[in-house]
């Protein structure tokens, strides 16, 4: 048998191929000798996990399904879960809803059957990611950052595409008011309360460089705060564009924040 690798060389190989961006997921499959000297910088990098399986994102680095996660990190896999520091979880809902692209038509329910459906996929996602963490040693330390991410693109029924929809200018004193209000996430019929507590998140967040908007409810976001009960920090991001005539999207936004 030849002699084995020390593991301070396997380490050098790894941090050599990882700077030449080089997979380095084959080379856990050596032997068993790789796959502990290559494992830790692989999970020490942040992991992209999607809600649903067959999604994926450009420019999205290492990345994975949730079943593929939970498989990964459980039986055999329980001792990675104590390499993973940060976790960016996407929550795949049918529709992407940008703001400010529709204008309202005669009919038009902001409770329609387009954001109900997107409200049931996201409260699924997260119950599905909280009920996995759950079982998670509560001495781990694990950042959270949890975004929103359409399969296609589409609109809400009696609505039509306006380029100038989140305009306010001088029309709007004219009595403009047709503009769609924008879409956050949300549990329905608090769905939250189906949410299991989890001890090993310690940092979450909700602001994101590459989204133009926070896209999940603020109320819901402070009921997700609520179940991680070893949190430390917590960055929701509210600096967003709304138009002055949906001042109802203010104050509702406003009691939301109130949940923690």
């Amino acid at each position: 048998m030849a002699p084995q690798i020390p593991t301070e060389i396997l380490c050098l190989i790894a941090e050599h191929l990882q700077e030449l961006e080089a997979s380095l997921v084959p080379c856990t499959r050596v032997c068993r000798q790789w796959q502990v000297g290559f494992e830790p910088l692989i999970y020490s990098e942040p992991i992209n996990v999607f809600s649903a399986d067959g999604v994926s994102k450009e420019d999205c680095g290492r990345a994975m399904s949730l079943s593929h996660f939970q498989k990964v990190t459980s039986g055999n896999g329980v001792a990675r879960r104590s390499l993973i520091r940060y976790l960016s979880y996407y929550i795949v809902v049918p529709i992407d809803l940008p703001d400010w692209q529709n204008c309202k038509q005669k009919g038009y329910n902001h409770e329609n059957i387009v954001r109900q459906n997107n409200d049931i996929a996201f409260q699924s996602a997260i119950v599905d990611l909280f009920e996995t963490l759950a079982h998670w040693d509560p001495n781990l330390r694990l950042s959270l950052d949890l975004a929103l991410l359409g399969r296609e693109e589409g609109k809400e029924p009696y609505t039509s595409a306006f380029a100038l929809a989140g305009d306010y200018n001088y029309e709007y004193k004219k009595g403009r008011t047709r503009s769609v209000p924008v879409y956050r996430a949300r549990f329905p019929d608090n769905g939250h309360s189906f949410l299991p507590a989890v001890a090993c998140i310690d940092r979450l967040f909700f602001y994101y460089d590459s989204f133009p908007s926070p896209q999940i409810w603020a109320g819901s976001a402070m009921k997700i705060a609520q179940c991680c009960t070893s949190l430390t920090e917590i960055i929701l991001d509210l600096d967003e564009y709304i138009r002055p005539d949906h001042i109802e999207y203010f104050q509702a936004r406003r009691q939301g924040q109130q949940y923690i």
